[in-house]
């Protein structure tokens, strides 16, 4: 079957606008117009978008904030049977093939076997396995609720193991990481709608014979957990954010949690982060780095923020970003340093690309949806290239797009659906967690086959 691309050209032909905004040191901005290009009839072929426009717009008012270098930290843990659904057709060539990444001529997408999970929220790999974290529905439609679910699946998308638990009333995983001892962890939400406030944090823990704890932090409620991060030294980090007495009417407050003891749970406060009022993303490199990614509230308004913190705690660099880049919400280091930040802000989606000295050298915008377009996630493939994925719920549609070295993304594609985390493997592919259609079916793990190495 082939991927569906949006062919509702009537409602958005007159809107579609896919930016693409570069910010060097001459704070350059530029743009690619789509309305042009006859997309929605091409049966599934990427979006070209290779080349550039003509400078234009004014200098970024961000850039890298203060702090040493440090060195560069290389490498980075996120915390982030058959299949099914049949294979989609080979679409179409892209005009401007990337090089050096995995991008395919034609698109390729097939929706994978991922046991009980309805929806899917966060990946993590390794050479003999793909963990998939989301909820499943239970219940009759009219009173239903959803609950957490794992999924293992190996390299040739064989289901091995099917994992299914009920925490609370609602709850559901936002991040996955696997711990050096062999034990998988979950953060998310746990939901009591007859609780006041309603929300805590879900942190959990599965050993090989299963459940092995569950630490919901309950002096911390009306909080929730976003993103887990497994270190080399096997201390897990989990981040998230809560809310004051007036609850979501409150303003957020970040937090950063570092569990010490993998058999108990026990957990202590890591660092200081309440100038942060979010924190989305985590990621741990090599050497114990940490690198974070959320917002801060600054003079009523929130703009992206990004620190790196060395394993004792020392100041790496602190990054808070221009006005209009208002949530940071994936992030993602290169085996040489550098560090890749995504969010959303005024113009839509944006992705920064820093170097491991802390330059800023461009900003990229994707406004496919208009300015309900949001960033999903940031992935590396087997070639060591950027892919960066987002949508809009309005539209239940997404993007995917390779974001090269040099600010250009000579490969773009719509789709149908919502994604929520992404992953390569070692053969080029890439898996895309979320809530997806792909002809007839549904499903919410997505692969997108990749060019041949």
């Amino acid at each position: 079957m082939r991927s569906r691309f949006l062919r509702r050209t009537k409602l958005l032909r007159a809107s579609l606008l896919l930016t693409l905004g570069t910010i060097a040191c001459g704070g350059r901005t530029e743009f690619i117009d789509l309305e042009g290009d006859d997309w929605s009839s091409s049966g599934g072929a990427p979006v070209p978008t290779g080349g550039r426009s003509s400078d234009g717009g004014a200098p970024s008012s961000g850039g890298s904030g203060p702090g040493p270098s440090g060195g560069q930290d290389s490498g980075g843990t996120s915390a982030g049977g058959s299949s099914s659904g049949g294979t989609a057709g080979s679409g179409g060539a892209a005009s401007g093939g990337a090089q050096n990444s995995c991008a395919p001529d034609g698109v390729e997408m097939q929706l994978v076997n991922s046991g009980g999970i309805d929806v899917a929220f966060a990946l993590t790999r390794t050479k003999a396995e793909l963990l998939v974290a989301g909820h499943y529905w239970s219940g009759p439609p009219d009173t239903q609720t959803y609950h957490s679910a794992i999924a293992r699946l190996a390299p040739d998308d064989r289901l091995l193991d099917d994992i299914r638990a009920n925490f609370a009333e609602y709850d559901a995983p936002r991040g996955i990481a696997l711990h050096p001892s062999g034990s998988v962890f979950l953060a998310g939400v746990a939901t009591e709608t007859t609780q006041d406030p309603p929300y805590r944090s879900l942190v959990v823990r599965f050993s090989a014979q299963g459940l092995a704890w569950r630490a919901d932090e309950r002096s911390q409620k009306n909080e929730q957990a976003t993103a887990i991060a497994a270190g080399p030294a096997g201390t897990t980090y989990v981040v998230g954010y809560s809310y004051g007495a007036l609850g979501t009417d409150d303003q957020p407050r970040a937090f950063l949690r570092r569990y010490l003891d993998v058999d108990s749970g026990t957990s202590t406060v890591a660092y200081d982060v309440s100038d942060f009022a979010r924190l989305d993303a985590i990621t741990i490199g090599e050497r114990g780095r940490l690198y974070l990614a959320g917002s801060s509230l600054i003079a009523g308004q929130y703009r992206a923020h990004v620190r790196v913190i060395e394993r004792s705690g020392t100041l790496v660099r602190d990054m808070l970003f221009e006005e209009r880049t208002e949530q940071a919400n994936a992030l993602l280091l290169k085996d040489d340093g550098t560090i890749v930040v995504a969010g959303s802000g005024a113009h839509g989606a944006f992705a920064k690309w820093i170097t491991p000295e802390g330059l800023e050298l461009f900003t990229s915008w994707v406004a496919a949806f208009g300015e309900t377009t949001t960033t999903g996630a940031l992935a590396l493939d087997a070639r060591g290239a950027v892919w960066w994925v987002g949508g809009s719920p309005e539209v239940n549609s997404s993007f995917l797009t390779n974001l090269m070295e040099d600010g250009d993304r000579p490969w773009t594609s719509l789709f149908d659906g919502s994604a929520h985390a992404m992953v390569g493997d070692d053969s080029c592919n890439l898996y895309l967690a979320g809530d997806f259609g792909l002809g007839e079916g549904r499903g919410p793990l997505l692969k997108v086959r990749g060019g041949a190495e």
